[in-house]
């Protein structure tokens, strides 16, 4: 006679660095590109990466944009279950028109986010996540956390990334947790 154990589903391994128990995200509302108040809790049965940068900026931001883009695209029809927000750092020459034609320009489903000085550096630290300028550095690059954040489906926070996570490792973890 042969005694077989009860087989256990391997667990998922997740390429971020988990948040460990999840915890609930932090509330966002500020203004979107259409003008309207956008509510973090609309989000409500989507998974969604939260994403802070700037218009200006020369390198990482539309690198991590171009990898998100990147994402929806294999996502297929699951995209319409994953949101992604940029929130500008930036908020003096952000406006809500530049960061519109920015977004479009990698995924028009984007959604972009702006607030005041007092909002932005509220939401930045809700977040752990932080953004200086070198006032006398004549580029006005903006020196910024460079996370991504992965909220889940409930308003969890699941796990966060460096900016310049593997694309395919990214959407393996948004593929499983749409999946779950």
């Amino acid at each position: 006679m042969v005694t077989l154990g009860a087989c256990k589903p391997t667990p998922y391994e997740w390429h971020g660095t988990l948040y460990d128990p999840p915890r609930a995200a932090s509330a966002i509302s500020l203004q979107a590109g259409d003008d309207s108040t956008y509510d973090l809790s609309l989000e409500a049965g989507r998974a969604v990466i939260l994403y802070f940068g700037y218009v200006n900026c020369p390198d990482i931001c539309p690198a991590t944009l171009a990898n998100l883009a990147w994402v929806r695209e294999q996502l297929g029809e699951k995209a319409a279950d994953f949101t992604v927000l940029f929130a500008t750092i930036d908020p003096e020459r952000d406006t809500l028109a530049a960061l519109t034609r920015y977004l479009s320009g990698f995924d028009p489903a984007f959604v972009g986010l702006r607030g005041d000085r007092t909002q932005t550096e509220q939401v930045l630290a809700a977040y752990g996540a932080y953004a200086g300028m070198d006032e006398a550095d004549a580029s006005h690059e903006i020196e910024h956390s460079a996370r991504l954040f992965l909220i889940d489906q409930k308003g969890q926070l699941v796990a966060h990334y460096l900016w310049d996570v593997p694309r395919t490792d990214l959407l393996a973890d948004i593929e499983h947790l749409l999946s779950s």
